[in-house]
């Protein structure tokens, strides 16, 4: 038969060593094309592709690409990730427009307020949240190289030595302290207290509640800013579904606080402001013992 054999003692299916071989060749294929990447890096010049937009001199600010940057083993987490800033930068917006028919359902200044202060977090929160905790969580996983998988086919075995290169764990530590702010963020906007730029399930309940206006209208947005509410507070549990899952890959990385520490001083001597910040000191100083010195 067929993905069977027989050796006397039974039959073996023969499928899950297919399933194996089959991964070990996806993941050599891969290796290779990330060897010739880093051999070839030198001659390649990486242009901005990130966002995707050229209307004059607007144009990509980052270069992004997960089939060349990020290890196999690691693309889906930081594919999740971007699918999580979206998801974010979109329930902003829909939370705008729900500010929006809020405002013109209720008026006054208080609500007013609330109307500013989303399209405020739009226009903060949704680069904010791409700059300091996904590019941080790119890089982090970038550097962290792929896994160097050694097949020794008669063997049907596979070896996996993990290589790290500098700046992980610094990229690791900046994101695990700007996600955390934002789930606890995100928690706040699901609530959607007055006056705080977000609609939100207090602000549809208390709509909902409201006998003032068009009673058919006030129930309508207040279905609608609470179902903002929801999506917030869904985004809040995979925001920390998400943290738990890259803290267990985290620990795995060999990356820590006290690397964290070090690369960040390593890369705070190697900034020109800092080194030139140094050098005034320095001469300030000399100049001063120098003052001293001449006053005796």
């Amino acid at each position: 038969m067929a993905g069977s054999y027989s050796d006397g003692a039974g039959r073996v299916d023969t499928s899950d060593l297919r399933k194996r071989q089959e991964d070990l060749e996806r993941k050599a294929a891969e290796l290779d094309r990330r060897e010739s990447a880093l051999r070839n890096g030198p001659n390649i010049v990486k242009t901005n592709n990130w966002p995707g937009i050229h209307c004059g001199p607007i144009g990509p600010c980052f270069y992004q690409d997960f089939d060349v940057d990020i290890a196999i083993e690691y693309k889906g987490i930081v594919k999740g990730m971007y699918y999580v800033w979206l998801a974010y930068s979109l329930i902003l917006v829909l939370d705008m427009i729900a500010c929006i028919a809020y405002m013109a359902t209720v008026g006054g200044t208080t609500v007013a307020t609330t109307f500013g202060l989303s399209i405020l977090w739009v226009v903060l929160f949704a680069p904010c949240s791409f700059l300091l905790w996904f590019r941080p969580l790119y890089k982090a996983f970038r550097l962290v190289q792929m896994s160097i998988f050694i097949s020794i086919s008669k063997l049907n075995r596979a070896f996996c030595y993990p290589v790290h290169r500098s700046d992980s764990s610094m990229n690791f530590f900046i994101f695990f302290a700007i996600f955390s702010v934002q789930c606890g963020v995100t928690i706040v906007q699901c609530l959607g207290i007055n006056a705080c730029g977000t609609a939100g399930i207090i602000n549809g309940l208390t709509l909902l509640a409201s006998q003032e206006g068009n009673r058919a209208t006030n129930i309508g947005v207040g279905i609608f800013m609470i179902a903002i509410g929801v999506l917030f507070a869904t985004l809040a549990l995979v925001d920390f579904i998400m943290l738990i899952r890259i803290h267990r890959i985290y620990r795995t990385t060999g990356a820590s606080f006290a690397k964290a520490q070090q690369e960040f001083a390593v890369t705070s001597l190697k900034n020109p402001v800092v080194q030139q910040v140094a050098v005034d000191a320095a001469g300030r100083a000399a100049q001063d013992a120098w003052a001293g010195r001449g006053q005796f």
